[in-house]
């Protein structure tokens, strides 16, 4: 009886002594097979997300042996010496791999055909008529225009939150496409301070002259839209030419009137990380490898927002929602915080925050979401990728519910034959469900299948 009071005790203590924590759990939901092919998310509308068949490792190994004339042969590679002409279909996709196909992924988890009619915009750079091939795509009553081949796009291809609109973002300029009309207008200024592109360009590379690297100029690079679709930022250099940075200027879609948000004069770079609204932005500037980052309103002076920790990296905003790490080189300690733009820029309101035991993994952010995937889409949810200390050579998926504070860890990702497979990435269908990449080797070759997680489900 000692030994069982004792025990008991012993058990008490332990627990007394842990730090309060909000609960953590084992997945509970349903995982659903979608098919054996990478879906991509091309596009987010309401109701309805749609998807395309992005190319695997081995589709690209044939395309490139029928480049090179080269194929491997029991691990060993031949060369033929005779490269096979490759034809494109109608999309731009070459006929020796899958054609390109878009699917849209209902609410019940099933995958609908999307009717695609494929055309061609054209826009003029310079004395060159350019063309790129755009999709129309029709889901129901819904009609959605995408690059009719998202791999092999010629340039940036920026929809706006409506996708009623649509940048086409080139080194050189910016043209404008809405929806349903046969060509881009060049939205952009052809000159700077009276100086045309190639004529800065000779000029930055004068100046860079023997240091290794290209001397790349970018007239409008990185093009975002506000949330209304009214405005965008994008990221220039074209104006810090004897400083060596950049800067994030605004272009306004019904004015046609463009302005610098920041300027450089001391060699640093400027990175816009996000809309807050449709009046502010966040911003990153970088100066010898030290970051800050500022809030700022359309027209007005930007305010240092403080974030805590060492080294502050953001990884994901939701409007005045922010995910950050505390610590750029080491990104284990997720912060979210709730910013009020309207107030001082050290009014910062904590929602939440976890040390992972383990190395976060950030997920690119799609154009479609440029300031990330790690939301759901209506900012309740997070979810991250991350490496855990047991074993470096896996991914779990962490999904924190910022109401409830409870965390759900996906440890183990499906498999069909009982092979080793992996998390590859993910993105949010709606406010409960994750499409997930799930990643296998095979013959060297990354092998890639597409699942769906549907959470709050005891079937499995």
């Amino acid at each position: 009886m000692k030994r069982k009071a004792a025990f008991l005790s012993l058990i008490a203590a332990i627990i007394l002594s842990l730090p309060v924590v909000m609960p953590m759990f084992a997945s509970n939901g349903k995982w659903t097979y979608l098919a054996p092919e990478n879906y991509q998310i091309v596009a987010m509308p309401k109701n309805v997300p749609v998807v395309y068949n992005a190319l695997q490792d081995k589709d690209m190994q044939k395309i490139s042996e029928a480049k090179s004339g080269m194929f491997i042969e029991n691990g060993v590679e031949v060369f033929d010496n005779t490269p096979t002409d490759i034809n494109y279909d109608k999309a731009g996709r070459p006929d020796i791999v899958p054609p390109l196909r878009f699917k849209g992924i209902t609410p019940e988890n099933n995958l609908v055909d999307a009717q695609k009619e494929v055309f061609e915009i054209s826009y003029q750079d310079g004395e060159e008529t350019e063309k790129v091939k755009i999709a129309k795509l029709t889901l129901g009553n819904q009609t959605i225009f995408t690059p009719a081949e998202p791999e092999y796009s010629p340039c940036g291809f920026i929809p706006s939150p409506d996708y009623s609109r649509f940048v086409l973002a080139t080194q050189k300029g910016l043209w404008l496409l809405e929806a349903g009309k046969p060509s881009a207008n060049k939205i952009s200024k052809d000159e700077f301070n009276g100086r045309t592109y190639n004529e800065l360009r000779s000029e930055l590379q004068e100046k860079l002259a023997g240091i290794e690297g290209p001397a790349t100029l970018w007239w409008n690079d990185n093009p975002i839209f506000s949330p209304d679709n009214s405005k965008i930022v994008y990221t220039t250099n074209r104006d810090c030419i004897e400083s060596g940075g950049n800067s994030i200027w605004l272009y306004d879609l019904a004015t046609g009137k463009e302005q610098p948000i920041t300027r450089d004069a001391d060699g640093a770079h400027h990175r816009c990380e996000g809309w807050v609204d449709n009046e502010y932005i966040i911003y990153m500037k970088s100066t010898k490898g030290v970051n800050q980052y500022y809030i700022t309103k359309i027209n007005d002076k930007s305010k240092e927002l403080k974030l805590e920790g060492e080294t502050p990296d953001i990884l994901s905003m939701y409007g005045n929602i922010i995910a950050y790490t505390t610590d750029v080189f080491n990104q284990r300690n997720l912060r979210v915080v709730k910013i009020d733009p309207e107030n001082s820029s050290s009014d910062i309101n904590f929602i939440y925050e976890k040390q992972f035991e383990g190395v976060l993994r950030q997920i690119m952010p799609h154009a479609f979401s440029p300031t990330g995937r790690n939301f759901s889409p209506d900012g309740s949810k997070l979810a991250y990728l991350y490496a855990p200390d047991s074993n470096e050579t896996i991914m779990h998926i962490a999904i924190i519910d910022l109401n409830t504070k409870e965390v759900t860890i996906l440890k183990e990702a499906p498999s069909k034959d009982g092979i080793r497979t992996v998390f590859h990435d993910f993105d949010w269908l709606d406010n409960q469900r994750l499409l997930v990449r799930v990643s296998r080797v095979v013959d060297g070759l990354n092998e890639i299948s597409s699942w769906i997680y549907s959470e709050g489900n005891s079937s499995q």
